[in-house]
């Protein structure tokens, strides 16, 4: 007969409570998340390579609200190798790249589309409308076309980003809505991170965010809302891929209806998928990343 090695369980065990560690934080974000229904209107904003440490209330006063008032925190991570079409699809996915297949970073048509099941692809088999604003062209990887009923992924700055999207919201109230802002990581690789001129292109971005929160507060919307708020990867120096703090910490936040404000463990941006499909009542594959 062969002994179990004690060392090899001591192992599996210290394993087991790290994982667990790890998890426990975005299980209890998942489930303390109310379902809105599928008349809900959820909005994801994404805001390519934004560093939480440059969120504050003087530069950017909406983000510093939202941060304030909705469940927060300023510690989530991006996934590996932080770079946004990869991290952009493991939000639509909730999955790892390794898991849904888009590594690289750059528009490749002959690449075609992410095969992965998407948040898009869930929601309007349940009749729930799509729609996905972008000011990258590369973005149109991690989507399929036939699963949004409006789309503009191409280049172009917030401010034009964010009035097409604030007018599709007011028009034709999406029931799911995903926006990414390209600004802030433009002007990174352009400057450096925390550079004077990266902080003067947040300002604009936070203004951009603005107008569609405008749209949400009016009451024109039917429905309760809810907003997602994170980024794919910071940056450190004019660049972001490498192993450092600075480029895989970003913000993630939870704000609208139902949400009351309180701080929230680190999570993964892969949760961002789940969150999506509870607030709007439909199931979660068991293959997203739930946090159990």
């Amino acid at each position: 007969m062969v002994l179990p090695d004690p060392a090899n369980h001591l192992r599996l065990a210290t394993a087991a409570l790290v994982l667990g560690t790890l998890l426990a934080p975005q299980a209890g974000v998942l489930q303390s998340l109310e379902p809105l229904g599928r008349n809900a209107h959820v909005i994801i904003i994404i805001i390519d390579g934004l560093r939480p440490d440059l969120i504050t209330a003087e530069r950017t006063p909406v983000l510093q609200r939202l941060v304030d008032e909705g469940a927060s925190t300023l510690e989530a991570k991006t996934v590996r190798p932080s770079i946004t079409l990869p991290a952009i699809t493991s939000m639509l996915t909730g999955l790892r790249p390794r898991d849904h297949g888009v590594t690289w970073n750059d528009y490749d048509p002959g690449k075609g589309s992410v095969t992965a099941t998407t948040i898009f692809d869930l929601a309007h088999r349940a009749g729930v409308s799509t729609a996905f604003f972008s000011g990258k062209v590369k973005l149109r990887h991690a989507v399929r076309s036939e699963s949004l009923d409006a789309q503009s992924v191409r280049f172009l700055p917030d401010a034009s980003v964010a009035i097409l999207a604030r007018t599709h919201l007011e028009e034709h109230q999406p029931g799911l809505m995903v926006v990414h802002l390209p600004n802030v990581d433009r002007a990174g690789h352009q400057y450096g991170w925390r550079s004077d001129e990266q902080k003067k292109t947040l300002i604009a971005t936070d203004l951009a965010i603005a107008s569609i929160l405008q749209v949400v507060e009016s009451g024109v919307l039917d429905g309760p809302v809810r907003l997602i708020v994170t980024a794919d990867h910071g940056g450190v120096g004019k660049n972001h891929q490498r192993l450092l703090r600075g480029n895989e910490t970003v913000p993630w936040l939870l704000w609208g209806d139902g949400i009351e404000p309180h701080p929230i463990d680190s999570v993964s941006v892969t949760l961002t998928a789940a969150a999506a499909l509870r607030s709007l009542g439909l199931d979660i594959p068991g293959t997203m990343n739930t946090g159990r």
